[in-house]
């Protein structure tokens, strides 16, 4: 197979999963270059099915896996650790650090001493401030991602119910779960 029909591949079943992610696209390419077309079109048949029996939640049980992690997460047990590491490339570290630290570096001279009400002028009430704001865009955007994920639970309970497929008292307690959460989330 071809590097361009490998990438058209590729974009092909990250549609099919509705993956949008760059890097999740460039990990099924791998697959297809490493383990072959069939290996993911196997799986990501094996995804599906589980995707239209309610989804599968993440370890710690708060969030629902997009289709492309149930996907990688059903393959990465079946790879030999060598081609476990070109698929899912252990994160440069070195490189998140210097970019974080540089971020951090950038927020602080954004946020250089100012006089607060009482007349102080202190740069570490303002990274407090600017940690409590960083925070509630956080939650902000996680009850964003619950309302949506919410809705799309609600849209597939009908679907089932109406084609009569099983999975439906599954689905019914994610949604449930992410109603507890949303619920949690607006009450803070």
């Amino acid at each position: 197979m071809e590097k361009a029909e490998i990438k058209k591949t590729a974009r092909r079943i990250a549609k099919t999963l509705n993956e949008t992610n760059y890097h999740a696209i460039r990990q099924i390419q791998r697959l297809i270059e490493h383990v072959g077309l069939d290996f993911v079109e196997e799986h990501v048949a094996e995804t599906q099915r589980i995707e239209a029996e309610g989804g599968m939640m993440t370890h710690d049980g708060k969030l629902r896996r997009t289709a492309g992690g149930v996907l990688f997460h059903i393959i990465k047990p079946k790879l030999t650790p060598e081609i476990c590491d070109l698929i899912f490339p252990p994160p440069d570290w070195k490189k998140r650090r210097a970019k974080t630290k540089s971020k951090q570096q950038d927020s602080e001279k954004k946020a250089s001493p100012s006089k607060l009400k009482d007349g102080v002028k202190t740069t570490k009430t303002i990274a407090k401030l600017n940690e409590r704001l960083s925070a509630e865009n956080i939650e902000q955007d996680e009850l964003k991602k619950l309302q949506t994920a919410a809705e799309t639970l609600r849209q597939r309970i009908a679907e089932m119910e109406v084609k009569g497929q099983k999975g439906v008292k599954m689905t019914r307690t994610l949604l449930k779960k992410t109603e507890k959460q949303i619920a949690a989330l607006e009450a803070k």
